[in-house]
């Protein structure tokens, strides 16, 4: 008897009325882990791939897209916690490891915080720039200041918030 793995197309041989063979190839060629199958689902074997490592060019693309996404929604670092922020990301990549929101807010957010921070700093120094200053206080009389800078940059107007 000849059963045709689904993923990488091979045949192989088994004896008598037994796919011990199958399970064994996928989780030697495919490096993989396998899940049970439902009974009677036949040859049918599920395969549930490891998680990219931290280093991984894909794993560093989306936590890099992560950060963007918390910073310019003003999300909070919690966002990780929810179990619907969580199917996303699964669906997104199964692969994917979410950062602990522990991670996230120490290490992640401070380190683009300081990437920007610095850009902001070259540019401005490098650009004349008009300031602006709005001070401020809600109902509940607690006070805000406003600091913004404005330049021009490939003749573009950039505006920069630096306090609020």
């Amino acid at each position: 008897m000849k059963a045709k793995c689904k993923y990488c197309e091979w045949t192989i041989s088994t004896s008598g009325k037994t796919t011990h063979n199958l399970p064994t190839h996928v989780k030697h060629n495919q490096g993989t882990e396998l899940r049970k199958s439902t009974p009677g689902s036949g040859i049918s074997v599920q395969m549930q791939q490891p998680a990219i490592t931290a280093t991984h060019p894909r794993q560093k693309h989306i936590t890099n897209k992560h950060v963007n996404f918390i910073a310019s929604t003003l999300q909070s670092s919690s966002v990780v916690k929810l179990k619907d922020f969580q199917d996303l990301m699964a669906t997104m990549d199964f692969r994917y490891v979410l950062p602990s929101r522990k991670h996230l807010s120490t290490m992640l957010i401070k380190s683009r915080f300081d990437e920007v921070q610095q850009k902001v700093i070259f540019l401005l120094q490098c650009h004349p720039t008009s300031m602006s200053l709005d001070i401020w206080s809600s109902r509940q009389m607690h006070s805000f200041l406003g600091v913004t800078g404005h330049f021009i940059l490939d003749w573009k107007m950039e505006t920069v918030i630096w306090l609020t």
